[in-house]
């Protein structure tokens, strides 16, 4: 059995202008859908098409099913490369059917999509709602965009595969790893967060804890120069740290930060 999805049927070597994509859409009804090979859904992205990944219409609302989830990391807020994000798939047992690189990928800007496929098409919306913002979140909201969260979302095709396993998940698997991460979910995390000039303060625990605020929009010599003149040691231990740690879940970080 094959994955029911939507392809348009015209293809573009670059990301296509804002007149282009409405005709897409226009195009894109879900009478069109139909079932594919992942193969051949990687041969349609290759030559550009745009894809689909659910029953649906121009709207939600009209959402039906739902095989194959798209993640697009667009690394517009924090960064991680491709080979990055393998590894931490591979950490969190999550393992995609394919990733690719997006039309405005560049080497020096990784730029990507990360496919997962299931066992079995989800019928429920709430379920394929649930797995599309798990997934997100398990890449890491900084690094994902945040407006492919509608699952009536379409994307556009790539230049090149960097990793290929055809693998399909299970859905029963994933539906058990969703219900444990909810129920993780409390306010012992960093849900109420306030900002306070460069510093976060959270509760957890009961405890009042800081934690430094560094915003993405800083370049790196200024940071470097306020660091030096606040004394701040840890920036530079933190940045020039080679030991790396990858956490599962937000309560596992919480959790080393705290120790």
């Amino acid at each position: 059995m094959g994955v029911k999805c939507i392809i348009d049927n015209i293809p573009y070597t670059e990301k296509p202008n804002k007149e282009e994509i409405r005709k897409i859409i226009n195009r894109m009804t879900i009478d069109k859908a139909k079932e594919y090979e992942i193969s051949e859904i990687i041969e349609y992205i290759l030559k550009g098409h745009t894809i689909r990944p659910s029953v649906c219409d121009k709207k939600e609302n009209t959402w039906q099913s739902q095989q194959m989830f798209f993640i697009d990391v667009d690394n517009s807020d924090n960064y991680i490369s491709y080979q990055e994000v393998i590894e931490l798939l591979e950490n969190l047992n999550l393992k995609p059917a394919f990733i690719y690189t997006s039309f405005n990928h560049k080497k020096y800007h990784h730029k990507y999509r990360i496919v997962f496929v299931f066992d079995e098409a989800i019928e429920d919306f709430d379920t394929a709602k649930a797995i599309q913002l798990y997934l997100m979140d398990m890449i890491g909201n900084s690094f994902v965009d945040k407006s492919c969260k509608n699952l009536n979302r379409i994307y556009f095709g790539g230049k090149e595969i960097v990793y290929q396993s055809d693998n399909k998940l299970k859905l029963s698997d994933l539906k058990e790893k969703i219900s444990k991460f909810q129920s993780k979910k409390s306010p012992q995390t960093l849900e109420n967060t306030a900002f306070e000039g460069n510093e976060v303060k959270s509760t957890y625990n009961n405890k009042y804890i800081t934690l430094l605020y560094v915003p993405f929009t800083q370049n790196h010599k200024t940071l470097a120069i306020t660091a030096i003149e606040g004394h701040n040691a840890n920036y530079f231990l933190q940045k020039y740290n080679s030991e790396k740690k990858i956490f599962k879940t937000k309560q596992e970080f919480l959790n080393y930060i705290i120790k």
